[in-house]
């Protein structure tokens, strides 16, 4: 039955009984999860069957006992009947074992949980995080085993009502391709940029800037740009305007060679309050560095001449996020201009993976549109061998509030 694998190394078990309080008969499976009973005898006692009573989670996520192991697979449990089982045990290093899951899995990377009054284990945001799958297969369709590493403390996985589901966060088919551990190891290991706003002033702009008006000379530069506490806790970096001409922009001093260096790669999950025209301009992405940032994005929404790559939404075509660059000296070139449709309020995650030869563009966790070719790059409108930093500048065009909201954003590429 199962196309699990794993080699034969000693784990960590333990002799439990299985009590079935579902209200009809299970046919049990390996990989099951099961939680300790907290109910049996006197509250105010001692009773040893509180660690060696397992059942099926109901609401005790805090109990967790483990997974049932294959031998039970197929046995038969009446309604209020018991049985002597196996589970494998959490440990602290983490055990390779069958877990049984209903989530489309990819290897070292898919966090499993417990789910309340469910034996299945779930996905990052449905409950507590038990394992890590280290087998890439797909049980979304049907349930089934995948081998995993059972842990008491998932790393990574703290999973609170902030989690998200695997297609909000960073692109394994991108940062696959990078050594991520060694970057947050070794300073020296390359420009490496990854954050969510959840950790005070770690990943905050280096560079920010925001003004009443678009003059350069205006008073009132309220800071309207903002860290913002969003529903179920979210870390957002929110940029407002609420006048015409105003300006929000940021910049991060994470220098990323564009070509000619390094594969690199750039992600930011990223929303909109309004899906109109001739409301607002702001481009995300990679800019050469602009210290006067008030001056990055002129007054009718175009990038300035002198270097970027990236996504840009244009006041003349509001509901339209484009793939555009830009070398100094030369007309900018408009990629993909309609690269992505987006929602009001809804958030998609934008994508750029350069491997040495090409640059490939994500939407959403996919890769999509036609990919910036060898021969794009090499062409005199691509900026080629610039140094550029990661950037989001916004610019008014309405007196109407406007709002871009940034969950995370990463950036990395590797030292020469």
């Amino acid at each position: 039955m199962s196309q699990v694998t794993y080699k034969s190394e000693k784990v960590s078990k333990k002799r439990v009984m299985f009590e079935n309080n579902t209200g009809s008969s299970v046919t049990v499976r390996g990989g099951w999860q099961v939680v300790y009973d907290q109910n049996q005898g006197t509250a105010t006692d001692v009773d040893g069957e509180r660690a060696t009573r397992v059942q099926i989670n109901d609401g005790n996520a805090k109990n967790y006992a483990g997974a049932l192991t294959e031998e039970h697979d197929g046995k038969i449990v009446a309604d209020g009947g018991t049985r002597l089982m196996d589970i494998y045990v959490p440990t602290a290093d983490g055990q390779k074992v069958p877990i049984w899951t209903d989530q489309n899995c990819t290897i070292d990377v898919t966090i499993l949980t417990l789910q309340d009054n469910s034996h299945v284990a779930g996905g990052v945001i449905e409950g507590r995080p038990i394992a890590r799958a280290m087998q890439t297969v797909d049980r979304s369709s049907t349930a089934g085993l995948v081998q995993a590493l059972l842990q008491t403390n998932v790393e990574g996985a703290e999973v609170s009502v902030r989690s998200r589901a695997t297609t909000e966060l960073p692109t394994a088919a991108i940062w696959d391709n990078f050594d991520l551990s060694a970057a947050k190891d070794d300073e020296f290991s390359g420009s490496y940029l990854r954050t969510d706003f959840t950790h005070g002033a770690e990943g905050m702009p280096t560079h920010k800037y925001v003004s009443a008006t678009y003059a350069a000379t205006a008073d009132g530069k309220t800071d309207t740009e903002q860290i913002y506490m969003g529903p179920g806790a979210t870390g957002e970096l929110r940029f407002i305007t609420v006048t015409d001409h105003q300006k929000a922009c940021a910049q991060w001093n994470v220098p990323i060679t564009i070509s000619g260096g390094n594969p690199w790669g750039f992600e930011v999950r990223i929303k909109q309050s309004l899906i109109t025209n001739t409301l607002a301009n702001y481009v995300v992405g990679l800019a050469i560095s602009q210290i006067t940032l008030e001056d990055a994005l002129t007054d009718a929404g175009a990038p300035i001449d002198g270097g970027i790559l990236g996504f840009a939404l244009k006041e003349a075509d509001g509901n339209a996020i484009g793939v555009i660059y830009d070398e100094s000296g030369q007309t900018q070139n408009e990629h993909d201009a309609a690269f992505a449709v987006p929602a009001a309020d809804t958030y998609n995650t934008f994508g750029l993976y350069h491997n040495g030869t090409t640059i490939a563009m994500y939407l959403d966790g996919v890769a999509s549109g036609t990919a910036i070719s060898a021969v794009d790059i090499a062409a005199a409108d691509f900026p080629t061998a610039a140094i550029f930093f990661p950037s989001l500048w916004l610019s008014a065009a309405n007196a109407a509030d406007f709002t871009v909201t940034m969950d995370w954003i990463q950036v990395f590429q590797p030292a020469a």
